[in-house]
């Protein structure tokens, strides 16, 4: 059988940032309704977020910075 990895909670992980939810709406791109949601009804096992919680996580510096270059300049 395969080991299910478990879901991770945005709550959680914004608290080990130390953000709040404003701050950690901003950092995400979505509105801090969608944060407050998801902190209300236990986040979504949406692999997508779930992604990104794990990389925020593990690796919380090199994650914050790449949040923060998110209007780069292309081509």
């Amino acid at each position: 059988t395969e080991t299910l990895v478990p879901l991770l909670e945005s709550r959680d992980i914004r608290r080990r940032l130390g953000l709040t939810p404003p701050q950690f709406a901003k950092k995400l791109g979505v509105p801090v309704e969608t944060i407050r949601a998801w902190e209300r009804k236990f986040t979504p096992a949406d692999p997508v977020l779930q992604a990104l919680l794990r990389i925020l996580d593990r690796m919380p510096k090199s994650a914050l910075r790449a949040l923060d270059h998110r209007t780069r300049k292309t081509g």
